[in-house]
């Protein structure tokens, strides 16, 4: 004969029943409450607030972030100006780069300046040459550089 699949009970026995002691906690429902206009305007200035600090916040990582690859980079350079030399032929780039997205006018100004003064040193050291010395004229200067036979 084949088995059962269910278990047989004992009519003879009494039910096995089991009681829970713990009482169990009683879910917390939410309530619907009345809002007002001034407590939904405070309410939304509060998160207005509170969203306008985590953009500040999220602003001040990014800087930080940029902030930490100027500080690698400046921290690879060493006290020996062959070694700073180096670092900064590597890294000039991304050092222009970064003060330039800082502070555009400062660099941009920074860049004339220098460009102007090289152009003043350039131009004094071509007049100088090509001064001609006491008692020569400056065909004789020039002479030698003019290329082929060209009449003046």
């Amino acid at each position: 004969m084949a088995g059962t699949k269910r278990p047989r009970n004992d009519e003879n026995e009494p039910p096995l029943i089991t009681i829970d002691a713990t009482p169990k906690p009683k879910r917390a429902y939410r309530k619907a409450t009345k809002i007002d206009d001034a407590k939904l305007k405070a309410m939304r200035d509060e998160r207005a607030l509170r969203d306008q600090a985590n953009r500040i916040a999220a602003e001040e990582q990014k800087r930080a972030a940029e902030s930490g690859k100027l500080q690698r980079v400046l921290n690879s350079i060493n006290a020996t100006s062959s070694q700073v030399s180096n670092t900064l032929g590597a890294h000039m780039k991304e050092l222009m780069d970064h003060i330039h997205s800082r502070q555009p006018d400062k660099l941009d100004a920074w860049a004339s300046e220098q460009q102007a003064s090289q152009i003043a040193t350039e131009a004094a050291n071509l007049a100088a040459y090509l001064r001609p010395a006491e008692g020569k004229r400056i065909s004789d200067l020039l002479a030698p550089r003019i290329v082929g036979s060209v009449h003046i």
